[in-house]
């Protein structure tokens, strides 16, 4: 046969990911009267009406080419001079990466760090698909399992540092901090 099923073109770790229920919790939530949707990351509002207009007048203007991977370089300036002003943070725009999005630049940075073999410590509770991404990167997740135990640490959001410290000589690579809410 000239073509292979595409089941043997994949990524072998893509068999190992767990399908989100998010849409359809999201979908639930919109269907119940009074309920109150905090499933998706998406604002209850319209874009404000200057957003809008700049965004407008971008593509009138003639802005709808492509843009450097790492983001318009413009904005990477603008963020590079607030990091200065605001944190004294010195970063050149060319040090700086702009994506569309938290799920995109989590991709980036753990596949772009993490090796088949790595841990990864996740503090719970945490986004579905940061696991998703570690597992598509080949490395391991500890999830939210006791920590001091022999075999397992877990590390959370309210850990204390000496806690954390503690824990550390079992990490590999990556330990990530983000939660749902922040």
């Amino acid at each position: 046969e000239a073509f292979m099923a595409i089941s043997e073109c994949m990524n072998r770790n893509v068999y190992s990911l767990t399908r989100s229920a998010i849409r359809e919790y999201s979908r639930l939530a919109a269907d119940t009267p009074g309920c109150i949707r905090l499933t998706l990351g998406e604002p209850d509002f319209a874009t404000p009406d200057n957003i809008s207009a700049q965004a407008i007048a971008s593509i009138e203007g003639g802005d709808t080419h492509y843009i450097e991977n790492s983001g318009a370089r413009a904005l990477r300036e603008k963020i590079s001079e607030f990091e200065k002003s605001r944190n004294g943070l010195n970063y050149s725009a060319d040090e700086v990466i702009v994506s569309a999005g938290a799920t995109e630049a989590l991709f980036m940075a753990l596949t772009g760090i993490l090796n088949p073999g790595d841990e990864v410590i996740i503090p719970q509770p945490a986004f579905v698909l940061y696991e998703q991404i570690v597992k598509l990167a080949g490395a391991a997740v500890t999830p939210g399992l006791a920590f001091g135990s022999d075999k397992h640490i877990r590390i959370s959001y309210c850990c204390s540092r000496d806690d954390l410290e503690k824990g550390l000589d079992r990490l590999q690579r990556f330990v990530s901090r983000l939660r749902p809410d922040g």
